[in-house]
């Protein structure tokens, strides 16, 4: 049935596109929209956030609309100083909604100053996993396992496309049917005579994980394969598959998926747009999320060959038996979503095996049949559950290893350039000006060149940008650093800044000027060009300062594994609660973590300017108990961090709790450590590392 659409663009910004979508037919099921630039589709997205306020108005029950806002970003070569009209349309009708300015025109407020040159993530991993006509004849046995729900007509295309294509690997089928009411089971019993296929009809939709977990354990072949039921085989990606998984360092292997838009209006040639190159993780909230890589002009993916990455999707992935035995195979506290991601993290960092993306073979994916598309309002529960399961197990790894990635353009985690933002008074002009000379460079100008250059020479592939007074001093989206080397640039007015944008000072001329200003405090780090330099600053500061080299452009903060620790300091700021002298404390703790080379932040006095910062540890400052006399309720734990509770104003008699030792919490306040001294910065460190060295631990 054709969609009834009703949605509004709400907002047009030179960067990105906000609104709401939905389907009068049924409102829980999100609609395909089509993004468009100068007449010209550039992206197909979904609706993925709640407006509660979109259902109070259309005077519907808060249950029945599910989840129908967007914000999507623009493509960066918008940026370009020229005027462009901006559309959303609903693919499958080419509705246009409606849109209060639907033109842009912006031309970035940065300078490139170093090039990035060419890359290609893990190009290495080339040598030794070309596909070898030889796998052919060693015909090794696969089993197929398929999960199905009222998919009849996507399991015949299935099968049909399978066996046109397939025609080298010999393979039994597993199907775990949930509770079908189509004919989908007669369907099935038809095929048993062409397939050799077993069918494990349950009465009840179970989860992805566990009916897999089922159908692997009744599997007899020495690898696994994991169909949806709505993948189309375009040809024999079997054999190819099954060459690069007989090298032992690989634990995966996933393909190329097209997701199919049907017969949309606005769908692009052939009906389908590349919708998996492999799983890597992006920048979210306060955390780092895992997400299905694409072509983009951002990052550098190899879309027509293999290719290292975190993850693949389970909707077409080959494996090991033995490996998916040994690990358990997935976990079963997530309903549909992040599994398939978890089970290769543990394939990587359990077993120690890569994951590969085979970017030159091919499938279509008929996207979102497979499951309840996820938006219907029951399901909005389950994939918030999925969300907190992942992030309470890997938040905290995310943190460190995706920095790792991006400092080593590993491409694996992360396959965004290092950017970099130098700050200046001046933008570069390359051309003369009316007297017919180029103005002369300013010696902030002249100091960012040099640096450039010299970060250039260690990071070739990052990006090094020069942020300049020309449109807007303090626009610093997309920057991962920012080294700021004049005292009076306010980072307290930084705009689209990044939630882990990293904030140095690289400390020149008056350093009494510089311990003046009011955010002095809340920068992540502090470089001087010399350690002569670096001396005198931590002697009369009081922080810890990195020394620039040539062969470590900014110190250790663009080495992998040695950038400071992120501290956020908390505190109970009820007026109610009379024992807690928090902001004496927590300024003490500042400075002492400050100068044994952290970074560290006052989280109510110092907001970050994006709203939400990324920190690993966060430090609560807590009183023995109210002002009332009952004992203070410690506030929520954070996911993805090391929580630490300070009492520092409890010194119960016969405590036993050791000076200069922190404890893990009673059961009442599970996951916190409690400690009654000022926690210390080596202390913290531990439990960081402690924490991290654990995420992938068998249990």
């Amino acid at each position: 049935m054709q969609p009834i659409p009703l949605g509004l663009v709400e907002q047009v910004s030179p960067f990105r596109v906000s609104g709401w979508a939905l389907d009068r037919a049924n409102p829980a099921l999100a609609l395909d929209l089509v993004l468009r630039v100068d007449g010209i589709a550039v992206d197909w997205f979904r609706p993925n956030a709640r407006i509660p306020a979109i259902a109070d108005h259309l005077r519907w029950p808060q249950d029945r609309v599910g989840l129908i806002g967007f914000n999507v970003r623009l493509p960066e070569w918008v940026a370009d100083g020229q005027q462009h009209s901006i559309e959303v349309m609903v693919a499958a009708t080419g509705t246009q909604l409606k849109c209060t300015g639907s033109t842009v025109c912006h031309t970035s407020a940065h300078h490139l100053l170093a090039r990035m040159q060419p890359h290609l993530p893990n190009g290495a991993i080339k040598q030794g996993l070309a596909p070898s006509p030889a796998v052919a004849d060693a015909a090794p046995q696969v089993s197929v396992l398929v999960l199905n729900r009222n998919g009849s007509a996507l399991l015949r295309h299935l099968f049909e496309s399978w066996q046109r294509h397939n025609h080298t690997v010999a393979v039994e089928w597993i199907v775990v049917d949930h509770a079908s009411t189509d004919d989908s089971l007669a369907l099935l019993e038809n095929w048993r005579a062409r397939l050799a296929l077993q069918v494990m009809a349950l009465d009840f939709n179970d989860s992805f994980s566990a009916s897999c977990n089922r159908a692997a354990a009744a599997a007899s072949g020495e690898f696994l394969l994991f169909l949806n039921n709505d993948i189309v085989w375009l040809h024999d990606a079997l054999p190819a598959m099954l060459d690069t998984l007989h090298d032992q360092s690989v634990g995966a292997v996933g393909m190329k998926l097209l997701k199919s838009l049907g017969s949309d209006t606005y769908a692009r040639p052939g009906n389908t747009t590349v919708q998996h190159l492999g799983v890597r993780y992006l920048q979210s909230n306060d955390g780092y999320w895992p997400y299905e890589a694409t072509p983009s002009q951002n990052n550098q993916e190899n879309e027509f060959a293999l290719q290292e990455t975190a993850a693949v999707t389970a909707a077409a992935m080959l494996c090991r038996r033995a490996d998916y035995e040994r690990l358990g195979g997935f976990d079963t506290r997530y309903f549909y979503g992040y599994e398939d991601v978890e089970f290769c993290l543990r394939l990587r960092h359990r077993l120690g095996k890569r994951i590969v993306c085979r970017n030159d073979l091919t499938a279509l994916h008929r996207h979102g049949y497979t499951r309840l598309t996820g938006r219907e309002t029951g399901q909005i529960e389950r994939i918030q559950n999925n969300a907190r399961v992942l992030g309470a197990a890997t938040g905290l790894w995310a943190k460190r290893d995706w920095w790792n990635s991006l400092l080593s353009a590993d491409g694996v985690m992360c396959a965004e350039p290092l950017t970099i933002g130098l700050v200046v008074d001046q933008p570069l002009h390359t051309e003369a000006n009316q007297t017919g000379t180029a103005p002369k460079p300013t010696r902030l100008l002249q100091w960012a060149q040099w640096l450039g250059h010299a970060i250039a020479q260690v990071h070739p592939q990052a990006r090094v940008l020069l942020v300049h007074p020309g449109i807007d001093a303090f626009d610093v989206r997309a920057l991962h650093v920012l080294v700021v080397a004049t005292a009076s640039y306010d980072i307290t007015q930084l705009r689209h800044a990044r939630a882990d944008l990293m904030v140095l000072a690289w400390v020149r001329g008056s350093l009494a000027a510089w311990r003046a200003r009011p955010w002095w405090a809340s920068f992540h780090g502090y470089v001087a060009p010399t350690a002569a330099r670096a001396e005198e600053l931590m002697a009369v500061a009081g922080v810890h300062v990195v020394v620039h080299s040539s062969a470590q452009p900014l110190g250790n903060y663009l080495v992998p594994d040695q950038w400071p620790l992120r501290v956020g300091v908390d505190w109970l700021g009820d007026a109610d609660t009379a024992e807690l002298a928090a902001p004496q404390d927590a300024i003490k703790l500042q400075a002492r973590l400050k100068q044994a080379g952290m970074a560290c932040w006052l989280l109510p006095t110092q907001p970050d300017p994006a709203g939400r910062r990324v920190i690993d540890v966060r430090v609560y400052i807590s009183p023995a108990q109210s002002a009332a006399g009952a004992p203070a309720t410690p506030p929520a734990q954070l996911e993805g961090v090391v929580n630490v509770m300070w009492h520092c104003a409890h010194r119960s008699k016969g405590a036993k709790v050791q000076r200069n030792q922190i404890h893990p919490a009673a059961a009442a306040a599970a996951a916190w450590h409690t400690t009654v001294t000022a926690p210390t910065a080596m202390q913290l460190r531990a439990l960081w590392k402690k924490q991290i060295d654990h995420t992938f631990s068998a249990p």
